[in-house]
């Protein structure tokens, strides 16, 4: 199992297909954004043999992000392979998207035995969405999101509040549940290289709580182990609603969760300044274990070491993964 310093036991691994992605949130793409040469990248095979370290390690649960893990040409191979995993350890593989390319490849989510999707939708405003994505795919990204509930999938619907923006459209977002068995996640806003963080854009989830409170009767649900959000419900509502609260209330004490990134750097924190590169090592015929264990005896006990609120140093958060 792969413990590190804090006895906190990892997993959890997010894998980054790519940095490069068909909307343009700016909370996310800094305006002038460079995007890692192809030979940078990690070849499907390549995602396939660290991931499969990973599970031999202790990694039981998957996560495909990116970027946009849909515009990877090849991701029917990497599913293919990644589904090959489950006779080794792996337990559940999942993904986040912003939604816009679900109907091209839910077959293959499906044969993969995806079952939980995690879709990013800002605004429920077709004109907001535009502003904030610089696309106009509202209605697409809706669409798939009912196509996901009609295949029985399990859909948690992302949305990162700011205050000013969207902060607004909160309670909006709750009533969804009511009819629809979403799970709607508010996730507050974080600072990331080029996104142009300020105190100013943060709401916190105390405060949008307190705000959904003046509406709804909620209850709270129990958190799991590992959880990185609190769970609410209206009474009778088919679905629930969270908060992920990394800024106000971290929940760092029992973070089970690495990263690799599109270019096979191994973060063992969002936030951490410090990388591993496990890629050129695989590449070189260097075994990566010890590597992926020195890098996770690294890992600070909050926030990669930072201090969110000051000057940081970090990718930003589309050449992360999410």
């Amino acid at each position: 199992m792969l413990t590190d310093t804090h006895n906190r036991k990892h997993d959890y691994l997010r894998i980054s297909l790519t940095d490069a992605c068909n909307i343009r949130c700016t909370y996310c793409m800094p305006e002038h954004a460079v995007f890692a040469a192809r030979e940078h990248l990690m070849r499907s095979d390549e995602i396939i043999e660290l991931a499969s370290c990973f599970v031999r390690l202790g990694v039981r649960k998957i996560r495909l992000t990116g970027g946009e893990p849909l515009v990877r040409p090849d991701l029917s191979a990497i599913l293919r392979g990644l589904a090959l995993l489950r006779p080794a350890g792996l337990e559940e593989l999942t993904m986040t998207t912003n939604g816009i390319r679900l109907h091209e490849v839910v077959d293959e989510l499906e044969n993969a035995g995806m079952r939980s999707v995690n879709v990013s939708l800002d605004t429920l405003m077709p004109e907001r969405f535009r502003e904030i994505t610089r696309r106009d795919d509202f209605h697409r990204v809706l669409s798939n999101i009912h196509l996901l509930l009609d295949r029985s999938f399990r859909v948690k619907v992302n949305v990162v509040v700011m205050n000013g923006v969207n902060d607004d459209e909160v309670v909006d977002f709750v009533t969804m549940t009511r009819d629809y068995p979403l799970h709607v996640r508010f996730i507050e806003y974080m600072p990331f290289e080029g996104n142009r963080w300020t105190d100013r854009r943060l709401i916190s989830s105390k405060e949008l709580l307190e705000r959904v409170s003046q509406f709804y009767s909620v209850e709270p649900l129990e958190r799991n182990a590992h959880d990185t959000s609190r769970a609410f419900k209206v009474m009778g509502y088919s679905g629930t609603f969270a908060f992920i609260s990394t800024m106000s209330t971290p929940f760092c004490g029992d973070c089970n969760r690495l990263r690799l990134t599109a270019d096979g750097k191994m973060k063992n924190c969002l936030f951490s300044k410090g990388e591993t590169d496990l890629l050129s090592a695989l590449r070189n015929g260097t075994p990566v274990e010890v590597l992926i264990r020195e890098n996770l005896s690294g890992k600070a006990a909050q926030w990669g070491g930072q201090d969110l609120y000051g000057p940081t140093q970090n990718r930003p958060m589309v050449s992360i993964g999410g």
